[in-house]
């Protein structure tokens, strides 16, 4: 696997072709100089070419895209493409129709990704990890919905993360057609309701449990939805995004209930939730003793007991490296896929 995460040039990204011709997986973060006669270099070198990520590739014509599909489509398992407004319903048909393998597919911030492209990708069958997030056009519950009845019962990653026209009616799909499901995100969906974030959870028997949950900025989040969530993943969560959340107080209470057990948990997003307190913070350190990251926003009140907390986590954590932010879905799972046990190292952080 190659991976660059600064900008390279149109030559520097030619040359990545020419010296690594082997190269099965390829991210690259900042191709924004990759030009049309890049990518088709590498449609011809690349033979052994299995995953690539292309960040903002805006240079790359939509029939560039096509080409490129055409050529290596067949033997491609994983792609990501971010930062576009080339990939339009005619690319992603081009995908669909040359690349049948494809196990993971991650489209972010696609500026022309709408209903009409979400709805194709239903041809994909061996899908296991579909990422559509901030959508450049309305997506809806319809297309989604096809998309899950259609393959969602091998997903075991579902990212939707700004996709703010979603509504309950999503959560009832993804209920009823992802018994494999892992990892799950949904935010910023105005329309979604703490009832139907409840009747996701609620005796979702087909389910044993998801390992990331990010549902922040679920601006309706705020009593049973997360009673729920406890109840059916307390034991198996990992990582746990309720960042802007308005949880009512009274909502900390099944945190510590008899029979939820968060042992697992590992990174606790709680930033901008305002029931937060000095009490709330101190139970979950008693409850959650995995707990590497804790992401909260302080009022002036708990200052005290969070310097003190701070000081305490470090200490434990020794020179362990340190990362500002909780762990997106795409990193998550790409930390999984090393067989390295994801946020063990993380310091906690506190974030004004």
């Amino acid at each position: 696997m190659l991976k660059a995460h600064l900008e390279i040039s149109t030559d520097g990204l030619r040359k990545i072709g020419a010296i690594l011709p082997t190269v099965r997986y390829l991210m690259l973060r900042f191709c924004g100089s990759m030009t049309d006669e890049v990518l088709s270099y590498y449609s011809t070198q690349l033979t052994e070419l299995k995953g690539i990520e292309l960040g903002g590739p805006f240079l790359v014509t939509k029939s560039c895209f096509m080409q490129f599909f055409e050529a290596r489509g067949s033997q491609l398992e994983e792609l990501t493409i971010t930062d576009t407004f080339r990939v339009d319903a005619d690319v992603i048909s081009s995908l669909v129709d040359n690349c049948p393998n494809l196990k993971e597919v991650r489209l972010r911030q696609i500026v022309k990704l709408d209903n009409q492209a979400v709805r194709l990708l239903t041809a994909l069958t061996n899908l296991k990890v579909l990422e559509i997030s901030d959508p450049g056009e309305d997506v809806q519950d319809g297309a989604v919905i096809d998309v899950l009845n259609s393959i969602g019962s091998g997903f075991r990653e579902l990212d939707l993360s700004g996709c703010m026209l979603l509504t309950d009616q999503t959560l009832l799909a993804v209920r009823q057609c992802c018994p494999r499901l892992n990892t799950f995100s949904l935010t910023e969906a105005e329309d979604v309701t703490d009832e139907g974030v409840a009747q996701l959870f609620r005796n979702w028997d087909i389910n044993p449990g998801l390992q990331y949950v990010n549902l922040s900025r679920l601006r309706k989040l705020t009593y049973f939805g997360i009673e729920a969530i406890l109840e059916h993943s307390g034991r198996t969560l990992e990582v746990l995004n309720i960042n802007s959340c308005p949880l009512q107080p009274n909502a900390w209470d099944f945190w510590w209930q008899e029979g939820i057990k968060l042992e697992r948990l590992r990174s606790l997003d709680i930033g901008f939730v305002r029931s937060v307190n000095d009490a709330v913070v101190e139970k979950l350190c008693k409850v959650c003793r995995n707990l590497g990251e804790l992401k909260v926003c302080p009022s002036i009140d708990m200052s005290t007991i969070m310097q003190e907390l701070i000081g305490n986590l470090r200490k434990g954590l020794g020179s362990q490296p340190y990362h500002r932010d909780c762990p997106s879905p795409r990193e998550y799972s790409n930390n999984r896929k090393r067989d390295r046990s994801p946020l063990y190292a993380l310091m906690s952080a506190i974030h004004l």
